[in-house]
């Protein structure tokens, strides 16, 4: 009779045990998300560091690994505040004078 094994994953496996992955790490703020704050942060670090990301409310969602609600609210306050502007299609971008 064979012994069942785990799968091999490689090098993506160790990598994966050295870092908690970003889904996984602690969130402290309202159903299991980050603070405000913390969004805020990440948010326009990531617009800052790439200034021609143009995203929709649904992509922005997906690469925060936020609900679509909770992202659209943040990315409403970042227009107020003259962080992002959005497009007449409904994208998000990184205000000129913001860069």
């Amino acid at each position: 009779m064979s012994q069942l094994r785990e799968p091999s994953y490689g090098a993506s496996r160790a990598a994966s045990s050295r870092r908690p992955e970003r889904r996984q790490s602690p969130r402290d703020g309202v159903r299991g998300e980050p603070s405000r704050a913390r969004l805020v942060a990440l948010m326009l670090g990531t617009y800052r560091e790439m200034p021609r990301l143009s995203l929709t409310v649904r992509q922005a969602a997906r690469l925060f690994g936020l609900r679509d609600v909770t992202c659209l609210a943040v990315l409403r306050d970042l227009v107020t505040s003259g962080d992002l502007y959005q497009t007449a299609d409904s994208q998000y971008r990184v205000s000129a004078e913001r860069v």
